[in-house]
């Protein structure tokens, strides 16, 4: 599956670890995650400035994003779908790789439920997701 995870996402993954932590893993090993530019300056400067992370850590970080993922300079128009600016970047990417999911926290873009295609669900949705598609108990 081609999948998109939003900055919030990517955060949570490596800040908070949990269910984000889980879904990061899972994609990085077994889907087709996809990455921006847009999407790595956003989250180095959120780990950056709101969570005080030291910049050999966020380096590591991106590295391991960009090792895991396939980079994509969107080609699609900038949509403006979303009352935050900044969701649409995330949803130019969704579409110009046509994803089929696109995991996020952010209530402004999962009230959406689908964009272009692809499925717009939480970190828990996509789990329970993946053990009813393919029956994984430690996903």
């Amino acid at each position: 599956m081609k999948i998109v995870l939003d900055t919030n996402i990517l955060i949570s993954a490596f800040v908070f670890r949990g269910k984000a932590s889980a879904v990061f893993d899972h994609c990085a090993l077994r889907e087709e995650l996809f990455v921006s530019q847009w999407i790595l300056d956003e989250l180095a400067q959120k780990l950056r400035f709101k969570f005080s992370i030291k910049e050999h850590d966020i380096l590591e970080m991106l590295s391991l994003i960009a090792e895991k993922s396939t980079f994509v300079q969107p080609h699609t128009v900038l949509p403006s779908v979303c009352r935050d600016s900044d969701d649409n970047y995330i949803l130019q990417l969704t579409e110009s790789v046509q994803a089929d999911f696109l995991i996020t926290g952010d209530k402004d873009l999962l009230v959406l439920d689908t964009y272009q295609g692809a499925r717009i669900v939480a970190p828990a949705q996509f789990l329970d997701i993946l053990e009813a598609k393919m029956g994984l108990d430690d996903v």
